[in-house]
């Protein structure tokens, strides 16, 4: 308990470097200061699917756990493949919405097109 007291009467008085950083030195936060518009637009959609992508397989997570936890209630295991259902249904959309974005920025800027893998 000694030693406890002076570790955290050191961590207040010692000084304490600052670990500020600017919004512009952040990987993936000039989505929208670089670019023509229509590449603006593609990145700002891919952004979009990407978020979207991490909400179905939260909502996938949460179903699989609703329908683990149903403990023999029929219900509720109806309500947890449901909501397993839909969130399958929702990456399958997602997946062929980045497959026909990724399409189009091959067909409109062919092949060397910054960021599109070949």
């Amino acid at each position: 308990m000694k030693y406890l007291k002076w570790f955290l009467v050191g961590l207040v008085l010692l000084p304490q470097k600052a670990l500020a950083i600017e919004a512009n030195e952040l990987p993936g936060w000039d989505i929208l200061t670089r670019g023509t518009v229509s590449e603006i637009i593609a990145r700002t959609i891919t952004w979009i699917l990407g978020i979207a992508g991490a909400i179905a397989v939260a909502y996938l997570v949460y179903g699989g756990i609703v329908y683990i936890t149903a403990a023999g209630n029929e219900d509720k295991a109806k309500v947890g493949k449901g909501v397993i259902i839909h969130a399958i249904i929702g990456l399958v959309i997602i997946a062929l919405a980045i497959l026909i974005i990724w399409w189009l920025k091959r067909a409109l800027w062919g092949v060397g097109a910054p960021g599109i893998p070949t």
